[in-house]
Order: C-alpha cells, then sequence, then structure tokens
C-alpha cells in the first residue's frame, strides 16, 4: 500500500442490499475485514447504509453540487 494513503484518515462507507438480513449485513462486514478494508491504524471500514439510502445521498450530492455550479456569479 501506498505510504501517503497509510498516513491518511480513510473511511470506507459500504452499503448493501434493503432486504438483507442483519446477520448477513454482519457476515458480509467481516468479509470487508478479511480483505484488508480497515486494517490499517486510522482506517475505518463501515456499513452505513442500504442501497436505497446510499442512491439518495448520491443523488442530494450531486444535484447540489450541479446547482453551486450553475449559479455561481
Amino acid at each position: 500500500m501506498d505510504r501517503k494513503l497509510q498516513e491518511m484518515n480513510v473511511e470506507y462507507h459500504f452499503s448493501v442490499p434493503a432486504t438483507w438480513k442483519e446477520g448477513t449485513v454482519a457476515d458480509y462486514l467481516a468479509i470487508i475485514k478479511k480483505a484488508g478494508f480497515g486494517s490499517v491504524d486510522g482506517h475505518m471500514a463501515t456499513i452505513s447504509l442500504n442501497e436505497a439510502e446510499a442512491a439518495a445521498v448520491h443523488t442530494a450530492i450531486y444535484n447540489s453540487s450541479l446547482e453551486t455550479g450553475r449559479y455561481k456569479v
């Protein structure tokens, strides 16, 4: 891993299908961590949203950046 990346604080946010049960989500998080995400000091891996919530957040952020750029004076 790049040394600069190791020195940064990094948050990996994963989303899962809304239909997944808690046990499946926990198993998926274990797989994510086994793959190395969040294994470096200062790095963190979480499952914080389901797919519908993640899509809503992305849309809000994307549309917000479009509006900001559109009305610059």
